[in-house]
């Protein structure tokens, strides 16, 4: 009677954490290689349309816990966490899906101190009706990196996340972006850059045209 009354069901609680930029099938394969009960079928079934909206966080979850469980706490705990976003997202006259695809893509592609910079990029690039010309968003729809792509990829108009030919916004966020990121899409503006990329050095490298881009690319990339 004293276990029931305090909760002691006997089963362990497991603490388990999501890194921001996670996707949902990553989040799935992370439960499912720590809870020997977990669904997880049942779970991409259930966040099928909620990419984007998976808080990643550090959780506790009971071993047996189960995968609707899973996507209920995620799922309110984003709609907790971004009710400072929300109000950003109004005085820019924004859209909450399009902030958060933005900030999906922040996450994938810029370092941490430099998202709201990279933010800045995408939405100019919006702006001038430019392709956003991202990798991530291959790594996302066809699992492959940067130095993977071929050219018939490149040039690939069946996919959809392919922003090289599509301009926009790819349909969905390619992954789960932190509050750090939301909040960088929700206020970054359109800057003067229009081109960035990550150095061997680690460092960010921006420019304004194609042609300092190149040379960005030659000096530090190469």
């Amino acid at each position: 009677a004293k276990r029931i009354t305090i909760g002691d069901f006997g089963i362990d609680v497991k603490q388990v954490r999501f890194p921001e930029g996670v996707t949902m099938e990553e989040i799935a394969l992370i439960m499912e290689s720590r809870f020997p009960y977990f669904d997880k079928n049942a779970f991409m079934q259930l966040a099928s349309d909620s990419e984007g909206m998976l808080f990643p966080d550090t959780y506790l979850f009971l071993e047996n816990v189960k995968a609707y469980e899973v996507y209920k706490v995620l799922t309110e705990t984003f709609e907790k966490k971004i009710s400072e976003v929300k109000t950003l997202v109004k005085q820019n006259n924004r859209s909450l899906n399009d902030v958060i695809i933005v900030a999906s893509i922040v996450e994938k592609e810029s370092t941490a101190d430099a998202r709201k910079e990279v933010a800045s990029v995408i939405w100019k690039r919006l702006e001038e009706d430019m392709p956003l010309q991202v990798d991530a968003t291959f790594v996302y729809s066809i699992d492959k990196g940067t130095f993977d792509l071929t050219r018939s990829d490149l040039k690939d108009k069946e996919n959809l996340y392919n922003t090289y030919v599509h301009k926009g916004l790819p349909p969905t966020p390619i992954s789960n972006p932190g509050l750090d990121s939301l909040l960088a899409a929700a206020t970054a503006l359109p800057g003067d850059y229009l081109f960035f990329l990550t150095g061997h050095d680690g460092e960010m490298y921006y420019a304004k045209n194609f042609e300092q881009h190149k040379k960005n690319r030659s000096k530090y990339l190469y």
